[in-house]
């Protein structure tokens, strides 16, 4: 068998492993259902309106491509509704993950590399177990592994083309949520400082920003159109957390009923208020905007406990997040992808200025397991020889086709959330 059979047949076995365990997970069921999307598409399929409550005021607490999605593969009798058939679509979708990771280590590093990062991915058991769950992390995973092979596609070749792509796909990942937000500004900050980029860098940089804005420009219409004012991403997003980090929380509480969180720690809810010239949101959003001013007032007024929260979560976790990258640019400096990866990879410290679930910092594993088995394979190892397995280099091409796909679902829904609105 030659070594290019053993490759694939690795590969293959990976694939069939990581996919069967998803999908062992995804049948027996029983997960967890997050009640704001499951809502959210409740009311999407029913009534054609975003919103969380019973009261159908429209809602940007919650992005909508994941509800939007949840109320696509279901059908259209409400009462017929099954988790199941979305935990089955997120066990697929992992399983393609799986290649995708291969793919974004094979072309960033080596075939070994991606062979590596393959098997850990597939035997993650934040990835397994979160297929069974109408939670976002399955879906927000899924994208960021795509987001991942469009930038490595991107590094390869900085044209205008590809920076513009990289732009509405980063874009797309923040309408699922809003994390990357300021990833494109922070990538080019950090590729302006690299002679690797220059030279293709000042004349791709705007175009880059028109794609992420293009894309959430219905976004931020229907928003203005529904609540009289700009938000270009989720409302009041992360807010419970930066409330808890205002406490001097270092991670965050996995608290049930948050109003009861609250008044155990500040002694009363905060009153929602409610601004002249702005429509009526979701009671949702209401106590949302209010936690995040009562969050913004505490820091100002009691800094001490939010900056040592700050400076303990960045003792724990800076370390992971930069040595890491730094480590792997300085092993292969010359290599625009993985410069790439590691910039992502950095990013995700953005996490740092709130209280942190743990899973926040685990969906982006698979770049550290890229960039881990572009250590532990050798140089003279034949699992390092690029000719051992050819990944197309369209690979961007294809992740960003998948992503377009999951876009213009989300844009259907935002088209039909404005005719519900005002044609109620």
């Amino acid at each position: 068998m030659s070594a290019s059979t053993q490759h694939l047949f690795l590969l293959s076995l990976i694939v069939l492993i990581g996919g069967g365990l998803r999908l062992a997970v995804a049948w027996k069921g029983d997960g967890y259902i997050n009640h704001d999307y499951y809502t959210g598409a409740r009311h999407l399929k029913q009534s054609g309106i975003f919103s969380l409550g019973p009261d159908l005021k429209p809602t940007a607490y919650r992005g909508i491509v994941y509800p939007g999605l949840i109320a696509a593969l279901q059908p259209s009798h409400v009462a017929d509704w099954t988790p199941r058939r979305i935990y089955l679509v997120q066990a697929l979708l992992g399983t393609l993950s799986i290649w995708i990771v291969y793919a974004c280590g094979a072309l960033a590093i080596s075939p070994g590399s991606g062979l590596v990062a393959a098997g850990l991915f597939a035997l993650d058991p934040m990835q397994v177990f979160t297929v069974n769950q109408t939670e976002i992390a399955a879906m927000y995973s899924f994208i960021l592994t795509c987001v991942c092979g469009v930038l490595v596609w991107w590094a390869h070749e900085a044209t205008p083309k590809r920076s513009f792509i990289l732009g509405a796909v980063v874009g797309v990942c923040v309408l699922c949520r809003p994390v990357l937000r300021l990833f494109p500004l922070y990538l080019l900050i950090l590729c302006s400082r690299r002679e690797l980029f220059l030279p293709r860098l000042k004349r791709n940089a705007w175009v880059m920003l028109a794609g992420f804005s293009l894309v959430l420009s219905p976004w931020i219409t229907r928003n203005a159109l529904q609540f009289g004012k700009f938000i270009p991403f989720n409302q009041a997003g992360g807010s419970a957390l930066h409330y808890m980090a205002s406490f001097g929380m270092i991670h965050g509480m996995e608290e049930t009923d948050f109003e009861a969180m609250v008044k155990n720690l500040q002694g009363s809810y905060p009153k929602p208020r409610e601004a002249a010239g702005e429509r009526a949101m979701d009671s949702k959003d209401a106590r949302y905007v209010a936690i995040r001013d009562a969050a913004v007032s505490r820091i100002l007024q009691h800094p001490w406990p939010y900056f040592r929260s700050l400076f303990l979560r960045s003792l724990i976790y800076a370390p992971f997040l930069f040595l890491f990258p730094w480590l792997a640019v300085r092993r292969w400096p010359d290599n625009p992808k993985v410069f790439a990866l590691a910039a992502l990879f950095s990013y995700m410290s953005i996490h740092l200025f709130t209280a942190i679930f743990l899973r926040y910092i685990t969906v982006n594993l698979f770049i550290a397991f890229i960039l881990l088995g572009g250590f532990v394979v050798q140089r003279n190892s034949a699992l390092a020889d690029p000719e051992i397995c050819r990944v197309p280099n369209r690979l961007g091409l294809f992740c960003a086709a998948v992503l377009a796909g999951i876009y213009l679902v989300a844009l259907y829904w935002i088209g039909m959330d404005l005719k519900g609105t005002f044609h109620a």
